[in-house]
């Protein structure tokens, strides 16, 4: 097993280092689509790959992380990946594949144990083409393995990946997945070239939406956790800030949560004035 982690990348695993950059969900957040996921995770035998999409800042990476947190809790994940454009690991397409297989065999004993003698034969596995790195390293082992329960691979930012023809790769690649009773969900943007390559019928799908009320819970919650320990703030009454000002911030948002998170880490920043201060400023020119 050396050998698939070498080729593995271990950056691009949904508990990594780098995770702490893709907080999970928002406690009671995406309660809708989380509940989607979970029921198509649940029935994987009669499912399709599922394709989550949705616009830059509506929280898919988020969503992903969540279930991903969800399918450990029920030893159900086999594996994830987390694209990053430009990263030396996480957005190499050569690595998917082998890091899929890596972190499967670590949480289904049956898989590993059908899957070693394959790479020892032939270590050369790791560096094939995408379409037989899929075949090879997992979905023919996983098909002798015969796991005792299904499991669920996760590859999100699909349009992260350097290449619209590798991305459209992938797609094609994962169609065929579920006729050994292994799923994948795989997060992109709409990205049109990205739809060109899903046949109809060959996935199903899931749009994914901003959404106002989530947003005001956030704020409220990320506002009052800053104003209870922050140490320029121990003297600030609740509430903090005031409710206009909180309407007005759900309502610039448009629903995208990469607009919220970005004011809370601004307001929270430590080497920039006190929250009130900014929360006062802006609140004048509002």
């Amino acid at each position: 097993m050396q050998t698939l982690y070498g080729a593995a990348a271990e950056e691009a695993f949904h508990d990594s280092g780098e995770s702490r950059h893709r907080p999970p969900c928002h406690k009671d957040t995406r309660k809708e689509y989380l509940d989607r996921l979970d029921a198509w995770s649940c029935a994987i035998k009669d499912s399709k790959p599922l394709w989550m999409h949705g616009l830059a800042g509506t929280g898919k990476s988020a969503i992903a992380q969540s279930f991903c947190e969800q399918l450990r809790a029920r030893s159900c994940l086999g594996g994830g990946f987390f694209l990053k454009r430009g990263h030396p690991s996480c957005g190499n397409a050569q690595k998917l594949f082998p890091t899929l297989a890596y972190q499967l065999a670590t949480v289904c004993p049956q898989f590993k144990a059908a899957l070693a003698p394959r790479v020892a034969n032939d270590p050369a596995l790791v560096g094939k083409s995408l379409s037989i790195q899929l075949q090879t390293l997992i979905l023919e082992p996983y098909r002798d393995a015969a796991p005792h329960h299904h499991f669920v691979m996760v590859i999100d930012g699909l349009d992260e990946c350097d290449g619209e023809d590798l991305q459209q790769e992938i797609m094609c690649c994962v169609m065929d997945a579920h006729s050994v009773g292994l799923c994948f969900l795989v997060v992109s943007r709409p990205e049109s070239h990205i739809l060109t390559a899903v046949p109809p019928m060959s996935f199903d799908q899931l749009g994914i939406r901003g959404s106002f009320p989530d947003i005001r819970r956030y704020l409220v919650d990320e506002f009052e956790r800053i104003r209870t320990t922050h140490e320029a703030m121990l003297k600030v009454i609740h509430p903090w800030p005031g409710y206009d000002l909180i309407n007005t911030l759900v309502e610039k948002s448009s629903g995208h949560f990469i607009y919220a998170a970005t004011i809370i880490r601004f307001i929270e920043d430590r080497d920039r004035n006190p929250p009130n201060v900014w929360i006062s400023l802006w609140e004048s020119r509002n």
